[in-house]
């Protein structure tokens, strides 16, 4: 349930409970730096908002020496992952496993709120993640008909009968085992015990962001 995320994020059974150091300039208080530690990762229990980041950092990191990361090159794969409620252009995708909706924002103040950022001097753009990124708009959540759609929803349920994977719960990777400088497993605990899993072709790290397996306590075999 949307309205529950902020229950969610702070339920230390299924994140990890992360906060800042100290921080000075806010009076030395702690943040809450919210990871998820189940199937989907942070992307099971955040706010559910869509946003992508502004093309300029994009351009800005590819100015910096990573010319694979300017948003012209990422713009395809935002479009390839999602599916988006209002239909595929040139900035949207239409036919990817993660679900994208519009807020329905049918209550008088939304469309207030909207209105008097205009009145204010503000632009108003139809689609922040779309050709213009500034302005007041009507947010966007990854759900589908109304539910919370997690990346787990759409990349890992949709393929857990294949006879290749296997899923494991419960369990948290140590470190990756090396032949030389060649990776040819992980170690992992599970249960209170230490185990190898060794690799026939190769170990695929996966971390960072609301991804698949960020912070869930999983390894995929397969």
């Amino acid at each position: 349930m949307p309205a529950s995320a902020s229950i969610a994020a702070r339920d230390t059974s299924i994140t990890w409970g992360f906060q800042t150091e100290p921080e000075p300039y806010l009076d030395d208080r702690s943040i809450d730096e919210i990871r998820g530690r189940v199937l989907g990762g942070s992307s099971s229990v955040n706010g559910m908002v869509a946003n992508r980041g502004n093309p300029r950092d994009y351009d800005g990191w590819a100015d910096q020496g990573l010319p694979d990361w300017s948003f012209a090159h990422c713009l395809p794969y935002f479009r390839k992952m999602e599916t988006f409620d209002r239909g595929e252009d040139p900035w949207r995708g239409g036919n990817g496993p993660q679900h994208i909706e519009t807020c329905p924002a049918d209550n008088p103040l939304d469309q207030a709120f909207v209105a008097a950022g205009q009145e204010a001097g503000y632009p108003y753009t139809e689609d922040q993640n779309g050709r213009q990124h500034e302005g007041f708009h009507i947010a966007q959540r990854f759900t589908h008909n109304g539910k919370r759609w997690s990346t787990a929803d759409g990349y890992l349920k949709p393929v857990l009968s294949r006879a290749n994977l296997t899923l494991q719960t419960q369990t948290q990777v140590h470190r990756v085992v090396f032949d030389g400088k060649r990776a040819v497993g992980v170690e992992i605990g599970h249960q209170g015990a230490v185990e190898t899993i060794e690799a026939e072709r190769e170990v695929i790290l996966c971390g960072g962001g609301d991804q698949l397996a960020t912070g869930a306590p999983a390894v995929w075999r397969g």
